[in-house]
């Protein structure tokens, strides 16, 4: 399992590279949940992922992950990354993957920083989700 699990989170990366919606999906289970830093639930399921991942390949075709460290413990990968591409500059970012049996992603918790990087972010992606209040009210869900 160790060697299909660790291909899950680097298909996904790749497939996030490549803004390849279908592969990326592919890499989680359907009852997958992204969290953020504090364990909030953002979204989760495969329609989830695809009504943002989809939004986000669209509106930002520049930005990709560079894998800097990746440690395994049992179900755990744990990556340090580096976003790139984005108009207000790098993240770096410390993202949690939960596997299950199969080795697909069940669980991502990404710890983001710098918080500046990440409120302008959020400022210039902001307006265009709320053209989508299921994002929102997801999003707001707690």
């Amino acid at each position: 399992m160790e060697r299909a699990s660790e291909d899950a989170v680097e298909r996904q990366v790749c497939a996030y590279n490549a803004h390849d919606l279908g592969g990326f999906v592919a890499c989680y289970a359907d009852a997958v949940v992204v969290e953020d830093g504090h364990g909030q639930e953002l979204l989760s399921g495969h329609d989830g992922l695809r009504e943002r991942y989809g939004r986000l390949f669209a509106e930002a075709p520049d930005v990709h992950v560079e894998i800097v460290t990746r440690i395994r413990v049992g179900d755990f990968v744990v990556d340090e990354e580096r976003v790139t591409g984005r108009p207000d500059g790098d993240l770096h970012a410390v993202v949690i993957y939960r596997l299950d049996d199969a080795g697909l992603i069940v669980r991502l918790r990404p710890h983001l920083k710098p918080w500046l990087a990440i409120t302008l972010f959020a400022l210039l992606l902001g307006p265009k989700i709320a053209r989508h209040p299921g994002v929102l009210r997801r999003a707001l869900r707690g």
